[in-house]
């Protein structure tokens, strides 16, 4: 990804600023372009057509690598904010899997009455071949625009803590057997209760905070 400068305005502008942004294509990115546009020309798909053809080889999409002269400008130079007007193209090598290209944008006119900026545009190998040249011109932002990355709110893990977990599973559980009619051994089942009952209060005691987390439950306290 391009790193995101301010945007500049018209005043910022002026002839030579220069910005680039370099990006090696892969066969991942051939595939994503080709299922986002629907251009799956099988020149740039299928490695046996492709191996028939002048190339050889399978080969990026002439707008997949035009794109990086948009991502360029869009978050460089002029930066974030400014708005494409008009753009012309020449693609005069082809760019496969593994090249790395480098698109550079450099402002040629800065049209200050007209709120507009002229643009070099071109994109080259790792040859340092041109590969798309071209122009553009843009409409800056009108007042200087910087990109904010806002962080994506995580919500922390709430903190367990066992104690009370235990507590307020008993409390539950005696809450429910209280109700329950036990036809069998019902004096030995009270007898076990209160002996937990006497360990969960023992817990309790020596962690004071935890009274108030189960301290609205009174049954696992109270003898059935």
């Amino acid at each position: 990804m391009p790193d995101h400068e301010g945007g500049k305005t018209i005043e910022e502008m002026q002839v030579g600023q220069m910005a680039v942004f370099t990006k090696t294509i892969t066969d991942a990115d051939i595939e994503d372009f080709a299922r986002l546009t629907g251009d799956d020309n099988p020149l740039h798909t299928d490695p046996d057509f492709a191996r028939l053809t002048r190339f050889g080889e399978p080969i990026a999409q002439g707008m997949l690598v035009a794109s990086f002269i948009s991502a360029t400008i869009g978050t460089k130079l002029p930066g974030p904010g400014t708005i494409y007007v008009f753009q012309d193209l020449k693609f005069l090598r082809p760019v496969k899997i593994g090249d790395v290209v480098t698109a550079k944008v450099e402002v040629e006119e800065v049209i200050r009455d007209k709120n507009r900026v002229r643009l070099k545009t071109t994109c080259l190998n790792q040859r340092g071949e041109e590969v798309i040249t071209g122009m553009a011109l843009v409409i800056p932002p009108t007042v200087s625009v910087e990109r904010k990355v806002i962080a994506a709110k995580v919500e922390k893990p709430k903190t367990v803590n066992p104690f009370i977990e235990l507590a307020q599973a008993w409390v539950q559980y005696i809450e429910l057997v209280s109700k329950v009619p036990l036809l069998i051994g019902a004096t030995i089942f009270q007898k076990r209760v209160e002996i937990v009952s006497k360990g969960v209060q023992q817990i309790l005691d020596l962690f004071p905070p935890l009274q108030e987390s189960v301290g609205k439950h009174r049954a696992w306290r109270e003898p059935l």
